[in-house]
């Protein structure tokens, strides 16, 4: 890991990771705002204070603010509206397992963690998958292509995470949809989805579940979440 191209790539533009003291300020500052999210003090289309202001009130830097909120952009629970402000989304199921990531670093380290998981799980399901679950998982991808159709991209983050659920839960193994679902936060880059390019991805998986193809299963899901990764990486760059 010492020379890894990916996350070399991009250390000019991001934080250093042994930064510990900014980092820490800046998860606590997630963990506040959070905290007056889930008790309701800011509701779903609340708009977040100004930067200044934010940091008046919690006595941090502007780069500790605009840490917090990109954490925040990334996991789902806020979104920042260029010229207007940043608001409080509409994002169920934070669980217990927060796996709130640094944006580009942690988010990378995701992906990697997703391949090893979701390359068996892909595999499994070719083998023990039902037609129920199939043709659950088909309307799954059929509702991934009307988002690409009409346009709808804030519901591309849980259109995308279903479709990958379902798989885990065609596995036949409960631990895999345990692990999916504490991670649903973490899972993708939520706001951030490109649908047109995934759903040629996400159809080559499909096909191998479906025909009971185990080993191509697993190559079609390696495949797609090492490009998500490729995706994620050229976004960050920009």
């Amino acid at each position: 890991m010492k020379n890894d191209p990916l996350l070399s790539a991009i250390s000019s533009n991001e934080p250093h990771r042994e930064n510990k003291p900014q980092r820490n300020l800046a998860q606590k500052l997630v963990q506040e705002i959070l905290h007056k999210i889930e008790n309701k003090v800011l509701v779903p289309g609340d708009k977040l204070p100004k930067e200044a202001d934010i940091m008046q009130e919690h006595g941090v830097s502007r780069t500790v603010v605009r840490e917090a909120l990109q954490r925040l952009q990334a996991s789902g629970n806020v979104e920042t509206r260029h010229g207007i402000g940043t608001f409080v989304l509409n994002n169920k199921g934070q669980g217990p397992m927060d796996l709130s990531f640094d944006y580009v670093n942690d988010a990378v380290e995701i992906l990697e963690l997703r391949i090893g998981l979701e390359v068996e799980i892909a595999g499994l399901a070719a083998l023990r998958r039902t037609e129920e679950q199939l043709v659950e998982i088909r309307k799954a991808l059929d509702a991934l292509r009307a988002i690409d159709r009409n346009g709808h991209v804030s519901d591309a983050g849980s259109a995308d995470f279903n479709f990958h659920l379902l798989i885990a839960k065609s596995a036949g193994n409960h631990y895999f949809v345990d692990i999916m679902q504490h991670m649903e936060n973490s899972l993708v880059p939520r706001k951030r989805i490109d649908v047109s390019h995934v759903n040629h991805e996400h159809e080559e998986v499909y096909a191998a579940i479906e025909r009971g193809d185990s080993y191509a299963a697993r190559a079609a899901m390696r495949l797609h979440l090492t490009n998500s990764r490729e995706r994620f990486l050229k976004l960050a760059r920009k």
